[in-house]
């Protein structure tokens, strides 16, 4: 899933590279993580968009895309709900730095529960 953030993952495409059905891939990554896919990966975009916000100067839209955010909506919706602040927000408390550097003010982005995160 990390390796492409960038791509629409449906259910039936992870479930068919585990060789199950969707509800005993959905079962399986439950027990495995205890969370959903969808939140899993939602959790895993956001935290890439944050290591993009603080170590490019690329523009947000721009960041959501390479996430796999094909809404704007979406993307500053699910990064709120993660951080609880917008992109932009958290870029300028944070600070774009220089290329390539890495950021740790992400680590403390968790998966929401399923209750918390609407699909």
């Amino acid at each position: 899933m990390n390796e492409h953030l960038d791509l629409c993952l449906s259910l039936d495409q992870l479930a068919k590279l585990g060789q199950l059905s969707k509800p005993q891939f959905t079962r399986a990554f439950r027990q495995a993580t205890g969370y959903s896919p969808h939140n899993f990966l939602i959790t895993l975009r956001v935290k890439r968009a944050c290591q993009l916000l603080k170590s490019t100067r690329k523009p947000v839209t721009t960041i959501a895309g390479q996430c796999g955010f094909s809404q704007h909506s979406h993307f500053s919706t699910a990064f709120r709900q993660a951080t609880g602040m917008s992109p932009r927000m958290w870029r300028q408390e944070h600070g774009a730095v220089s290329l390539g550097a890495y950021t740790s003010g992400c680590d403390d982005v968790v998966c929401p529960r399923s209750d918390d995160l609407k699909s």
